[in-house]
């Protein structure tokens, strides 16, 4: 009972077929850690501020998860989309966008109601207080302090600034997708 002689041809050939398993693996490992470095330095998120009509017959539970839908003429106004919410504040507003869309709809509404602003404005402001609550709620105080009012429509959105992070995430990413390849594949 020896190996066949072509024993080492045999174990590399089931080798080379697992390894399109492991090499998924780890690349899905290799996704999970960049968006642990993505978010590494922020806040967590925070469930969004929804406030109901204050008329007794529409208040609805909070813990229902219930809420009063915007009118229609409020999805016709100009927004801008998730590469704004991106560029403007970070990957944490994104994921709560995308994952709680209605509810962050109905508080960029309600913003715009009690505030008397426009859409943008209501949007980059949700998503100032989404991607750092205690420093939203730190720079309102600030802004109250010293008569002037913060621009969160306009930030992050210079030019220069866009073309940095662009830069910066291109580079980052590149060097993830390296790692994890040279990780899967074996080489050196």
């Amino acid at each position: 009972p020896h190996p066949p002689a072509n024993h080492h041809f045999i174990a590399r050939k089931e080798r080379k077929e697992e390894q399109p398993h492991v090499s998924t693996m780890l690349r899905l490992s290799l996704f999970a850690a960049v968006l642990a470095v993505a978010s590494a330095f922020q806040t967590p998120p925070t469930r969004l501020p929804i406030r109901l009509a204050s008329r007794p017959s529409t208040r609805v539970p909070f813990n229902t998860r219930l809420f009063i839908k915007p009118p229609s003429e409020f999805y016709e106004e100009k927004s801008y989309g998730l590469v704004g919410t991106v560029l403007r504040q970070g990957p944490v507003p994104l994921v709560n966008r995308i994952t709680n869309g209605a509810e962050y709809d109905v508080s960029v509404y309600n913003f715009m109601k009690e505030k008397g602003c426009s859409k943008i404005e209501a949007q980059a402001n949700i998503d100032a207080f989404l991607a750092n609550a205690q420093d939203y709620a730190y720079q309102a105080l600030e802004d109250k302090k010293t008569g002037r009012k913060t621009d969160y429509v306009n930030m992050n959105m210079d030019p220069k600034q866009v073309t940095l992070t662009l830069t910066w995430a291109a580079g980052i990413i590149g060097l993830f997708a390296r790692v994890g390849d040279v990780a899967a594949t074996g080489e050196t």
